[in-house]
């Protein structure tokens, strides 16, 4: 019995580098026919590319994962590890090397932005959509308070901003730190909409069964 269990045990091992190489297989296909030509307008560092890859290799194991129950996997676990993925990848897709240290602040006017060139609309709203899944996962983990939320995200944002301008890895954009806070703010509340949802459905399905 013992000897069945370790079989079982080295058979999922080996399953598991499978997928892993599997989806990271997919995951580098994918960016390269289509996503890196994309990417390579925002993106400069090659480990930039690489967190791309890892994205989207974990995304693929989770979801053949979801599809087969190959793997017990908890829930909250899942959330967590994604939440610090996610956490870890945007504040490492965002840091950039500084070419001057004068070019390091921006407060260029909003409209200049927007009716400038296209790839600064399409930055615009990568900066939106960059943070909207931190903020979906960090409701699902913390269940807090909107103002509480927000003012634990302007802190932590301000702080990256104010890191890549000393670090020399990046400018210090006012418009960021807007722009990724409206992002972080509708995925907090599109997650705590959605729990609103399925919380009301449960309870009207249990209304109906009474």
């Amino acid at each position: 019995m013992k000897k069945l269990t370790h079989d079982k045990s080295i058979l999922k091992i080996f399953l598991f580098i499978f997928i892993i190489i599997i989806c990271y297989w997919c995951s580098q296909n994918i960016c390269y026919y289509y996503l890196d030509d994309i990417a390579v307008i925002y993106l400069s560092q090659l480990y930039q590319f690489l967190i791309l890859r890892i994205i989207l290799s974990n995304v693929f194991f989770f979801l053949i994962n979801y599809i087969f129950q190959i793997f017990d996997i908890n829930y909250k676990y899942i959330l967590k590890y994604c939440f610090i993925l996610i956490l870890l990848s945007t504040v490492l897709l965002t840091l950039r090397p500084a070419t001057m240290r004068a070019a390091n602040f921006n407060i260029t006017d909003i409209d200049q932005i927007w009716n400038g060139q296209q790839g600064s609309r399409m930055l615009l709203i990568a900066n939106i959509l960059l943070y909207a899944p931190l903020g979906f996962i960090y409701y699902k983990i913390t269940h807090e308070k909107t103002i509480l939320a927000f003012i634990d995200f302007l802190i932590f944002i301000s702080l990256v901003e104010l890191c890549q301008y000393y670090l020399k890895l990046g400018i210090f954009d006012i418009y960021d730190i807007f722009f990724n806070t409206m992002g972080f703010l509708i995925g907090f509340l599109f997650s705590k909409l959605l729990v609103y949802l399925i919380k009301q459905r449960r309870f009207k399905n249990e209304q109906k069964k009474d």
